[in-house]
């Protein structure tokens, strides 16, 4: 079993996204997302896993490929399917999310969409 708080040691970049791994396995990645106000991840996509986003702090717009943006805030679900093209921008406050995928090489992600982890 283990424990942790979600909202607890938060990092923050000045320059680009931060992306912190909570859990890595050979079942799963928990990922949690802090984006300042304004900034984007680009637009990338997980080829082989669905992308599970809760958002828990905050705003932001997400949207997929062919321009569909939703609005998400606390306690919002999105799920982007696999190989679905998405990207992610914080409003007008820090937003903090979790992504929960099945195996997905974070080093790869990180060069392909600039965050820092």
């Amino acid at each position: 079993m283990k424990k942790m708080n979600l909202l607890e040691n938060q990092e923050f970049n000045d320059l680009n996204p931060h992306a912190q791994t909570l859990l890595a396995n050979n079942h799963n990645r928990i990922m949690r997302f802090m984006l300042k106000p304004g900034q984007l991840l680009k637009e990338h996509q997980a080829p082989s896993s669905a992308v599970n986003i809760v958002v828990l702090e905050g705003h932001g717009l997400f949207s997929d490929a062919e321009g569909n943006t939703q609005e998400l805030g606390p306690l919002d679900l999105i799920v982007y399917e696999p190989g679905e093209k998405h990207a992610v921008q914080a409003l007008e406050q820090n937003l903090v999310f979790l992504a929960i995928l099945k195996e997905s090489p974070m080093q790869e992600f990180s060069k392909e969409v600039g965050v820092m982890a």
